[in-house]
């Protein structure tokens, strides 16, 4: 499967800095500890789109055309179809766009850049479905050789990284806000570096 979503503009580009809330609540289920993560729902006005309410003259007048609704697309997507390395063709393209202004997210801004799409296969009747994110295919899709198609492990090293800089800035910000606790107060109070260095000895 050849997935494109190409990125809208987002605050990254266009120099906005965004101040992301990465805490999530714990809940114990069956001795483990998961970890809620929320999701886009979507927006009233999206959700009228999906589910529209005809008005009674047109429910009880099937002669009158309906109006399709115009959806919000993510422009130039498309998911192509490859069977061992040969192209089958492309089964959707244009995909609806479910981001924002199309969702919402309630409360504070949860989105890490995990949300939005997630790639899932459906199998019925004890059907078992073996999937390969690469680096390395069996029958590699000849025509996609040096057009920058990426496979979808290449994301999660990405998001590593990205986890790892996160805790840097956090770390930073433990260490400005222990300054400025040991100002007010007047007690020592131990920093994200020493936090670190306990840990560490641990791990």
């Amino acid at each position: 499967m050849h997935i494109s979503l190409p990125r809208p503009i987002n605050s990254e580009e266009t120099g906005e800095k965004k101040t992301v809330f990465r805490d999530r609540i714990p809940i114990r289920f069956k001795g483990q500890l998961y970890f809620e993560q929320p999701d886009y729902a979507p927006s009233k006005e999206m959700d009228e789109l999906m589910n529209p309410v005809l008005p009674p003259q047109v429910q009880n007048n099937p002669s009158i055309p309906l109006q399709k609704p115009s959806f919000p697309i993510v422009k130039d997507s498309f998911i192509n179809v490859y069977k061992n390395g040969e192209f089958m063709g492309t089964a959707f393209e244009e995909l609806l766009d479910f981001l924002p202004p199309a969702s919402q997210l309630s409360g504070r801004d949860l989105d890490d850049g995990m949300l939005g799409y997630y790639p899932a296969v459906s199998v019925f009747r004890y059907g078992i479905v073996r999937l390969n994110f690469g680096p390395e295919w069996i029958c590699p899709p000849k025509d996609l050789e040096g057009k920058g198609v990426r496979p979808m492990c290449d994301r999660y090293e990405e998001m590593l990284k990205e986890e790892k800089q996160w805790d840097l800035l956090e770390e930073i910000e433990w260490e400005k806000d222990a300054a400025r606790m040991e100002t007010q107060v007047g007690a020592p109070v131990t920093t994200g570096a020493e936090i670190k260095e306990l840990t560490d000895e641990w791990t």
